[in-house]
């Protein structure tokens, strides 16, 4: 339970800092990424590790083709490997949920803000902070 609880406060902590960087500079340093890796082995049980693999494995085959597809760069690599690195924290089926909010968090969010800021629709966004929700919310469910 200690474990748990030194995880998540880890996880939230990683989390915000790679927020607030990619708000500011639209960039992550991949030591954020890194962390939530390591700290995915904390009281890690051997049964749990196929679900892990295979989380991060799901959000890989549905971010890579995107990112190559989507000529515009709608999602970056720091994105990509926040991500995978969530989804390998979380399992497969709390990895695409946390996957799956966020994403959909962003779409609700980012054409509000650009309304009221009268932004360009094409302009980049950071998306971390909504990948983060989804992960945090998704670790505590």
């Amino acid at each position: 339970m200690i474990i748990r609880i030194i995880q998540g406060l880890l996880l939230a902590a990683l989390l915000l800092y790679g927020s607030v960087h990619d708000i500011r500079t639209h960039t992550m340093p991949d030591w954020v990424w890194m962390g939530i890796t390591g700290i995915s082995f904390l009281g890690i049980r051997l049964c749990d590790l196929p679900s892990m693999l295979l989380g991060a494995a799901a959000v890989l085959l549905i971010e890579v083709p995107l990112a190559v597809l989507l000529k515009d760069r709608a999602i970056g690599g720091a994105d990509i490997k926040l991500s995978a690195a969530g989804a390998f924290l979380l399992g497969w089926q709390k990895g695409l949920a946390a996957l799956i909010l966020g994403l959909t968090l962003s779409l609700i969010v980012v054409p509000i803000v650009r309304r009221i800021r009268h932004e360009d629709s094409r302009k980049a966004f950071a998306l971390v902070p909504f990948l983060a929700v989804g992960m945090m919310a998704a670790y505590l469910i």
